[in-house]
């Protein structure tokens, strides 16, 4: 009894050990990723592959590409099809054999593919002998001449990929996009959106260059690659009701395939292989952006959520801003405009006011007066509310409205209006605006004539010339009208790593790692 009793315990500990070795196995990086081309065609009718030679088809698994057959063509059209199909009922293991007997079959017959490396025939002539084949999701397969060589249907494993002699690689071009690596295979939902499926490693050697550019310090690079790996990872699923897992777009990651591929940032992929962003032994959803501004911004004041590693941080390295300062103005009819889109009815807009701010200092409310009521904005609409006026979708939600305040004297005696406080290590003074500069890395130079400083109370300017008494001073404000002009400063919605950032840390001589750790609170980067 007592053996019984240790060899059920030891059942169940095994059992246990193999449950907690596939949370592991699950949390590991995918060898394969099916990215939805969705910027080249999505949900079609008809799409178009080219190659170098004849097309080849067969799956894609971890070893890579496997032929059960070859076309015998080069220039493929695909076609979504509602014709009536029915299956002779037999069975063949490659589309040779299944050619074979179309041939024999009838004129009308056509190799079909079903599923898991299986061919079959299928015909258009109706008999009480035949089964009817789902005409849902079925695709035909044509040459350049209209001949249709195959029917199959979206989302099995068929794919398709094309040899590239000069390259030596599977190389296929969709459309009159790119070529990709690896192969293409079918998916979408009311209509046919191509995938390409591909290495995991080999996937991020066409995203880098897309997200960040090669020219950047390699450590940044690095930095980039490591990131990009963990969201493909975290994200891998998020599309699998279109039979892919990730898409082409920034809606996962801007992938361009292997005509956007460089030297430098394919280096940086292949130094950091297989390394991922784990919090708590979990991957993170590493996600980054262009430009803060001079800080980051937390999660949960821009999605909701509170994200433990995705907090906000002063951004000391971005010395070199991808994008700097921006203006964009608007004016009250264009709001007023903007509010009809959506159906919002407050009257005439008078004026509008930033009535919220996340500790990071990015607008998160924004509120329009009308002469019959109010509209508030929140979120990342701030972002967006403004997309159909001139001013567009602004860059990021760290902004101030830009007007004057009036004549303003500074201070002291004589009114001089080119005086500023300066508070430093040695206390306040009073100095000239003449005397401040500037200074990096490499120089020094005095000031230009127009000066923005941000404080506590805003974004002010410093425009006065020298000697002037009584000038205009232009402030950061919180309240406009009128015309309204927009001061701000970054590029993305701001949270995660900076990639402007990324490079000033890497030109300091941080390493990528010590990038990573900068951006992403509390986490580690391991394989």
């Amino acid at each position: 009894m007592k053996r019984q009793i240790k060899r059920c315990i030891r059942g169940i500990l095994f059992l246990v050990f193999m449950y907690s070795m596939t949370i592991v196995t699950m949390a590991s990086v995918p060898k394969t990723i099916k990215v939805g081309l969705e910027s080249v065609y999505k949900n079609q009718g008809t799409m178009v592959l080219s190659g170098n030679q004849n097309f080849e088809i067969g799956y894609f698994d971890d070893k890579g590409f496997t032929a059960i057959g070859a076309l015998n063509a080069s220039n493929l059209s695909l076609r979504t099809t509602s014709n009536s199909y029915y299956d002779i009922g037999l069975s063949f293991n490659n589309y040779s054999s299944a050619l074979e007997a179309a041939k024999l079959y009838s004129s009308t017959a056509v190799v079909g593919y079903t599923s898991a490396g299986t061919f079959s025939v299928y015909s258009l002539e109706a008999t009480n002998s035949l089964g009817a084949v789902p005409s849902s999701n079925l695709v035909e397969v044509y040459d350049t001449s209209n001949q249709l060589l195959l029917v199959t249907v979206k989302k099995s494993d068929l794919v398709f990929c094309s040899f590239d002699l000069s390259s030596g690689l599977y190389l296929t071009q969709v459309g009159s996009s790119s070529r990709y690596r690896g192969a293409i295979g079918l998916g979408g939902d009311s209509g046919l959106t191509p995938y390409n499926v591909l290495f995991m490693e080999e996937y991020l050697y066409g995203v880098l260059p897309k997200e960040m550019s090669a020219s950047f310090p390699i450590e940044a690079l690095k930095a980039q690659a490591v990131a990009a790996r963990s969201i493909a990872t975290y994200q891998y699923n998020r599309y699998s009701s279109s039979g892919y897992n990730v898409v082409d777009t920034t809606s996962t990651q801007a992938y361009g395939g292997y005509n956007a591929e460089k030297d430098t940032t394919t280096a940086a992929v292949d130094m950091t292989y297989n390394e991922v962003i784990r919090y708590n032994g979990a991957i993170a959803e590493a996600v980054y952006f262009s430009t803060s501004g001079g800080v980051t911004e937390a999660a949960k004041e821009v999605w909701g959520s509170e994200i433990a590693y995705l907090q906000s941080v002063v951004d000391l390295y971005e010395t070199e801003p991808a994008m700097p300062a921006w203006t964009a103005t608007v004016s009250m009819d264009e709001i007023g405009a903007a509010l009809t889109r959506k159906g919002v009815n407050i009257g005439t807009p008078t004026s509008i006011s930033i009535t919220g701010r996340s500790l990071s200092g990015r607008v998160k409310e924004l509120t329009i007066y009308g002469t019959v009521g109010t509209y508030t904005v929140k979120g990342t609409e701030v972002r967006t509310f403004f997309s159909g006026t001139t001013a567009g979708s602004l860059k990021s939600t760290y902004f101030s409205f830009y007007g004057p305040i009036g004549n303003v004297n500074s201070g002291g005696s004589s009114g001089s209006s080119n005086t500023v406080t300066v508070l430093s290590g040695y206390g306040k003074e009073q100095v000239s605006k003449d005397s401040l500069v500037a200074m990096n890395s490499t120089s020094m130079s005095t000031l230009p004539s127009k000066v923005a400083v941000w404080s506590e109370n805003g974004l002010s300017y410093l425009n006065g010339s020298s000697g002037a008494s009584g000038a205009t001073t232009h402030l950061g404000l919180e309240t406009a009208t009128g015309n309204v002009t927009i001061y701000g400063a970054g590029y993305g919605h701001g949270v995660g790593m900076s990639q402007s950032g990324a490079k000033g840390m890497a030109k300091a001589g941080f390493m990528y790692d010590e990038i990573l750790k900068y951006y992403y609170s509390g986490v580690t980067v391991s394989r």
